[in-house]
């Protein structure tokens, strides 16, 4: 199962998707309601910066640098947060 961090916000949550836009620099996710899923819909309509980000997948690791949440919203059953980070720079670690 695929997994973020964010350092100074959250190790580990567990992500139920992860995908590759098509410009290779934006990253949809959709999680749990959780306090990171709700601090990061904050992020979006703040326009925070994340330095860093790292989606951690089943066959690779990649680390986001520079980042912001262009996209949140929450919906379905169980209810869900579905987010979309973009970022500067793609490292395939």
């Amino acid at each position: 199962m695929p997994y973020l961090t964010i350092p100074e916000i959250v190790e580990s949550a567990t992500l139920h998707s992860v995908q590759v836009g098509g410009d290779g620099k934006s990253f949809p996710v959709t999680m749990d309601v959780s306090d990171t899923g709700v601090r990061l819909m904050r992020a979006a309509q703040t326009g925070e910066h994340l330095p860093l980000v790292v989606l951690t997948l089943d066959s690779q690791i990649i680390a986001l640098d520079s980042v912001y949440v262009a996209e949140a919203s929450e919906g379905g059953y169980p209810p869900l947060v579905q987010l979309t980070f973009v970022a500067d720079a793609v490292r395939f670690v």
